[in-house]
């Protein structure tokens, strides 16, 4: 059944195996290509760091269908996305709507920082959720404490790529 090969992707996923995954999440998408889920899973195994510019050409085109989306896990990937491929504003906009969506979610906070930090530079923008000192710290102290409180909600569903980028993050700003 359908239920028990997205099953089987996610849990390949997890597993640490994103090969065998993508191939699962695109042999459920041919079977159904409206299926939200595995097009979100998939675009962001193929988004990865952003470093294979084809790959998240790929990832972008897949998740375009978010991006009047509700769904917070959903638009947060889509923001990721364009994040990773320089598309500030966009990403500005839809990582600031899905915090807003499920502010319980250390990762969107953590997606939205890594936007925000690129405003550090003096580069304010009348109107950017960016500006505000509440979304992003002044200071390497402050930003040790938010990434502590960040990646330590209870409660976090991360995907284990994305777990590791936090880790760096944290990593970064604590020294460790």
């Amino acid at each position: 059944s359908l239920d028990l090969e997205l099953l089987l992707a996610e849990s390949v996923q997890r597993s640490g195996d994103p090969q065998r995954a993508e191939r699962l999440y695109r042999e459920v998408l041919e079977q159904i290509t409206t299926l939200d889920l595995a097009a979100n899973n998939l675009a962001a195994l193929l988004a990865g760091d952003g470093s294979d510019k084809q790959r998240l050409a790929e990832a972008r085109t897949i998740a375009l269908r978010f991006e009047k989306s509700d769904q917070p896990f959903f638009v947060d990937t889509l923001g990721w996305i364009h994040y990773l491929g320089g598309e500030q504003e966009s990403a500005e906009r839809l990582l600031a709507k899905a915090v807003a969506g499920a502010p319980e979610q250390a990762l969107f906070h953590y997606h939205l920082g890594a936007r925000c930090s690129r405003n550090w530079a003096g580069r304010r923008r009348p109107g950017s959720i960016c500006n505000a000192p509440a979304h992003w710290p002044r200071s390497t102290d402050d930003s040790t404490a938010m990434m502590k409180r960040w990646c330590c909600l209870p409660g976090c569903l991360l995907m284990r790529r994305r777990e590791r980028l936090a880790a760096m993050a944290e990593a970064r700003c604590t020294g460790t």
